[in-house]
């Protein structure tokens, strides 16, 4: 197997190569699947998009209420949390996985 050629602005994870802005998305898809699975093994309803993974209920300890899967998506993602922290009766987390949101003025 020949050695995979790293080009500039980009990182090797293996083969073949993989850019920063998909390295980002693969962890995010990779996060929102284990939020999935354990919030399957505790019976908690979620909702998944292209856009983000969410729950409107009380998240698991140390799990956000919601997770952002896209970079560019960020209309859709801030209308989900606005409309979560109308309606949650308890503290919210989000995890920003691409730091694209401004969540400031949401209160956070």
């Amino acid at each position: 197997m020949m050695p995979t050629q790293k080009k500039e602005g980009e990182q090797v994870l293996g083969s073949p190569v993989v850019d920063h802005i998909n390295w980002q998305q693969l962890a995010a898809q990779n996060n929102a699947n284990l939020y999935e699975h354990m919030f399957t093994a505790h019976s908690l309803p979620f909702q998944r998009s292209e856009s983000h993974f969410q729950t409107s209920q009380e998240p698991l300890p140390f799990y956000s209420n919601i997770v952002t899967l896209a970079p560019n998506a960020t209309e859709e993602q801030t209308s989900a949390i606005k409309t979560l922290c109308e309606t949650a009766h308890f503290n919210l987390a989000v995890k920003d996985s691409f730091n694209t949101l401004g969540l400031t003025p949401l209160g956070f």
